[in-house]
């Protein structure tokens, strides 16, 4: 208002998820074909990173892939968020035979499954704060890993000590 008083109140967090999913998603706009997206996270940027992949690439989308930590309560709302998209919303996108997929290192099949799961990816998008790589270099870095081309999004490390991205793919 003109005496400075506030006129309402904005949850940051969640523009903040989708502002930055947005920046990382517009990446997909080069790419005019996107088939197996895989997320590592599961809170507010994992879900805007593949809620804008399906708004965008929707129609050549054809697995979700969803990687974390643990099977939280997070994991299954973020699930349920996708499960709940109405149907007309998923036609008119092109997602309806979307499948999504969770891995945790839970499961007793993790390193197989993860090792997939990358090879698979067309684009990796890691929205974890962590302090370690999230996965085992090799499993991209390696002749068989080599073979395809991913796009990379990487938005989780925000600060030096921090660390989403295998050093070894890097310095390759």
């Amino acid at each position: 208002s003109h005496d400075g008083q506030p006129t309402g109140f904005l949850n940051a967090e969640e523009v903040t998820a989708f502002r930055t999913a947005l920046a990382s998603t517009l990446l997909l706009c080069r790419r005019p074909l996107l088939k197996t997206p895989t997320v590592f996270g599961a809170g507010k940027q994992a879900y805007w990173h593949i809620r804008l992949a399906l708004l965008l690439r929707g129609h050549t989308i054809k697995n979700i892939n969803i990687i974390n930590r643990t099977l939280s309560i997070r994991t299954k709302n973020l699930m349920k968020s996708f499960m709940q998209v109405n149907q007309a919303t998923k036609a008119y996108e092109g997602w309806t035979n979307a499948r999504f997929a969770i891995l945790s290192p839970e499961y007793g099949e993790y390193d197989r499954l993860i090792k997939e799961q990358l090879r698979a990816a067309d684009a990796i998008i890691m929205t974890v704060p962590s302090t370690e790589p999230l996965f085992d270099h090799s499993i991209l870095t390696s002749t068989e890993g080599r073979k395809k081309g991913r796009l990379l999004i990487a938005i989780g490390s925000y600060k030096p000590h921090m660390i989403e991205i295998p050093t070894e793919m890097l310095l390759q």
